[in-house]
């Protein structure tokens, strides 16, 4: 498969990455009684969602793990419509390192060049 994807303006601003993603690994949707809502999300088109899962602890908390894509340091949002108590930075082996101020289901992150943050969520 081909596909062109033109934008205007620095690659970091553009959804390259993201079209990228969306052509490759398509959606898959099921119908269902929970309507329609983005679960995850950022506002900045460099920072891509790229894994959701279970916490290997077992309790139930939801790990979401991101990645800066274009080269850049950025400063995003990333917000959440399940309702989530609690938030926290952790490293890869799923430890907190530190606790997240959450606001209305968004936590304010600062990525580095292809950084990798993990997020550990208490969802009640």
């Amino acid at each position: 498969t081909y596909s062109f994807y033109f934008w205007e303006g620095p690659f970091s601003s553009s959804r390259v990455v993201q079209e990228s993603y969306d052509l490759n690994v398509p959606l898959s949707v099921e119908d269902g009684a929970a309507g329609r809502r983005e679960l995850f999300g950022t506002d900045s088109p460099s920072v891509i969602v790229e894994t959701v899962k279970p916490a290997e602890d077992g309790s139930g908390d939801i790990v979401v793990r991101l990645y800066e894509s274009a080269r850049s340091s950025v400063d995003c949002e990333f917000r959440t419509s399940l309702p989530v108590k609690t938030a926290a930075e952790t490293d890869m082996l799923e430890r907190e390192k530190r606790k997240l101020k959450l606001s209305s289901g968004a936590v304010n992150l600062s990525f580095r060049p292809f950084e990798i943050k993990t997020l550990r969520l208490k969802v009640g």
